[in-house]
């Protein structure tokens, strides 16, 4: 495990890692029984599990602690909230056993992509991972039915939060791959996905890769088509780099995905990084969840990402912003940066560069524009985006910085 504790005196973070795994080996048990005899911020702690999106974890791995380390209010706490997670979990689980039947009904084929089916598969409980939403994967083709039908069935569209026309909508589902859709009563938050990252990631370059050799998991004893392990940590790699790793949750999956299925096909991983392009990403993803969550990763992988600059150095970034209990509220430019550097071609990174200048619902948003006057999109956009992270986070650091003068 890096050593966190030296590099950030942090020991917070620290217990937290110990902790946010299914299993403790006796030396990571040993090492959490000696950092709760630590002087702790338990506030601070607290915060960071509940950021990061681990309390299950914790709260199991902490109850299990010896008598008298952690102190009572704060289990009392962790109780409460897991008590409140389980209750979410088992609602979001029966809701999404509705939706795929309200799809199998139709005709129409879906894969259930995180939440349940990665806490029954990879955690061995539908309580032991957190989520908050439901997300459901269907063919591009029947994008349009599938949400027509979730319509019918009183769902509502949350994002893109503004109507599009047929162009735009076309040009959303080409560079965007979820909508994001809620209950009529704001209760079963679902995200309706045709692919698992936008146009700029570009994986898998084949929207229907993942839909070729699906297999057969189970929630709450329902089966459900899914994909392979293999695709699986390549699809939890590249979700993980897209969102710069800044919640050890998504971690917490590969670590547990590596755990579970130790003996994965390594050479085809490694081909379709390779033939993707995302062998960095992968590189990352396992160098984090070795370091951090001691997964089992082949030692011939380890040390490519170990030798690796620009992958230690990546990963050094998701460690120190793993230590911050703030939101994480990036900079200008610090997501594209991070994006760019973790791409090992430069192909890749020219056409993230094009996706990155092209229109997006957020500009049809600000700025109304009839159809012949489309195109000002492309010159209006980077005024949006300066204004959205330059302008708007000193705007908000200097309210921030002028009310603690006042008080």
């Amino acid at each position: 495990m890096i050593p966190v504790h030296a590099r950030h005196g942090n020991p917070e973070l620290e217990l937290m890692l110990c902790c946010a795994r299914t299993v403790l080996a006796d030396d990571v048990a040993a090492r959490r029984d000696a950092l709760l005899k630590h002087e702790l911020d338990w506030a601070r702690f607290r915060h960071l599990v509940s950021v990061h999106r681990v309390t299950p974890l914790i709260q199991r791995n902490l109850s299990g602690a010896p008598p008298g380390l952690v102190p009572p209010d704060v289990a009392r706490q962790l109780r409460d909230d897991y008590a409140e997670i389980v209750r979410n979990n088992l609602f979001l689980a029966a809701g999404l056993l509705r939706i795929l039947g309200l799809f199998a009904a139709s005709g129409i084929e879906a894969i259930p992509y995180k939440g349940p089916v990665l806490a029954e598969s990879l955690y061995g409980s539908l309580l032991l991972r957190q989520f908050g939403d439901l997300d459901v994967l269907v063919r591009r083709r029947e994008i349009h039915r599938a949400k027509e039908l979730l319509l019918r069935n009183g769902f509502r569209v949350e994002w893109p939060e503004q109507p599009l026309t047929p162009a735009q909508e076309q040009a959303h589902i080409e560079g965007k791959y979820n909508y994001k859709m809620v209950r009529g009563d704001g209760k079963l938050p679902l995200e309706l996905h045709w692919g698992v990252s936008p146009k700029y990631v570009s994986f898998p370059p084949d929207p229907y890769w993942l839909w070729r050799n699906l297999t057969d998991l189970r929630i709450a004893g329902h089966p459900v088509c899914s994909f392979t392990w293999e695709r699986w940590l390549l699809v939890l790699c590249v979700h993980g780099a897209n969102h710069c790793w800044n919640r050890l949750g998504w971690l917490c999956d590969v670590a547990e995905l590596l755990r579970r299925f130790p003996d994965l096909d390594w050479k085809r991983v490694d081909q379709r990084a390779r033939q993707f392009g995302i062998r960095r990403i992968l590189d990352l993803g396992l160098l984090l969840a070795h370091d951090l969550l001691d997964a089992p990763v082949p030692a011939d992988l380890h040390a490519r990402a170990i030798g690796d600059q620009t992958a230690r150095s990546l990963a050094d970034e998701v460690v120190h912003r793993c230590a911050n209990t703030r939101r994480y509220v990036p900079a200008v430019m610090e997501v594209p940066r991070f994006h760019l550097r973790a791409r090992e071609r430069l192909r890749d990174r020219r056409l993230y560069c094009r996706a990155a200048v092209e229109p997006s619902v957020h500009d049809y948003g600000v700025f109304s524009l009839p159809g012949p006057l489309s195109f000002l999109y492309y010159l209006l956009r980077p005024f949006r985006l300066f204004r959205e992270y330059s302008l708007n986070p000193l705007w908000c650091g200097f309210k921030r910085r002028l009310g603690k003068q006042r008080v």
